[in-house]
């Protein structure tokens, strides 16, 4: 980490920049991002197709390969050009949702500081953490090697070291789960209130101070026993992934 801290630190405007470009295309050309992404997947089809029929036409003897190939792909465009006349109705949808989200976050931009300041947080804990963890490992027990020689002592802890260090680690993932939903949380609300302040005539704004009044009031309580639900699924989660 300390290594790469200059490249880490780079990532961060970088990522803010190119995240703000990306949604102030999806805000102002959703539609034609959109087009361009369907005629891209046509294109794909329809002109590798022929381009591998060609390309099997044009050898001697014919490239059979070549040819069933380009048959496919140009079978695959016609079955999504049928799936995209067919179903337009609900691309158009989909393309209006992804505008009004698009426009909520460029309305919204101070969400940006919600999550960079999450992230300090967690990395400030983090830091605790890691002190809180030495201590108890220097509840271990120290033996000294029994081989000759200046060598370190090695650490031996017992069964309650290891539970306190469970107990530690199963708190950090819950705290780290508790923080990522209160962000998700605080974008919810902001989005509710962004909608529900918006008509056909103009945009609404979005309250994020309503979010941090919510997140860190009445259920404040309901984020952390979900979050808590969510670490044990987790962990759960985890140990059969790793048994199977």
């Amino acid at each position: 980490m300390w290594i790469t801290r200059w490249s880490t630190l780079a990532l961060l405007p970088t990522g803010m920049i190119v995240a703000t470009l990306f949604m102030w295309l999806m805000s102002n050309c959703a539609r034609c991002l959109a087009i361009v992404a369907v005629g891209l997947l046509l294109l794909s089809f329809f002109g590798g197709g022929a381009a591998m029929v060609f390309a099997g036409v044009s050898v001697a003897p014919m490239n059979n390969g070549l040819l069933i190939g380009g048959a496919i792909l140009i079978v695959m465009g016609l079955i999504t050009l049928c799936m995209l006349w067919c179903n337009r109705t609900s691309l158009e949808t989909a393309i209006a949702i992804i505008d009004a989200s698009a426009d909520f976050f460029i309305d919204t931009k101070r969400l940006i500081l919600v999550s960079i300041m999450y992230f300090f947080i967690s990395m400030i804990f983090f830091i605790f953490w890691l002190g809180a963890l030495a201590c108890v490992v220097s509840l271990s027990e120290f033996v000294k090697p029994e081989t000759d020689g200046d060598q370190m002592k090695i650490i031996k802890p017992d069964g309650k070291v290891y539970g306190m260090m469970g107990f530690m680690f199963f708190g950090l993932l819950w705290v780290f789960q508790f923080i990522s939903d209160k962000t998700k949380y605080i974008t919810m609300v902001s989005a509710s209130t962004y909608y529900f302040t918006s008509n056909p005539s103009k945009d609404g704004s979005a309250s994020v101070c309503t979010g941090f009044k919510f997140a860190y009031g009445a259920n404040m309580g309901s984020l952390a026993f979900g979050s808590l639900v969510l670490t044990i699924v987790g962990i759960l989660r985890a140990i059969v992934d790793t048994l199977a």
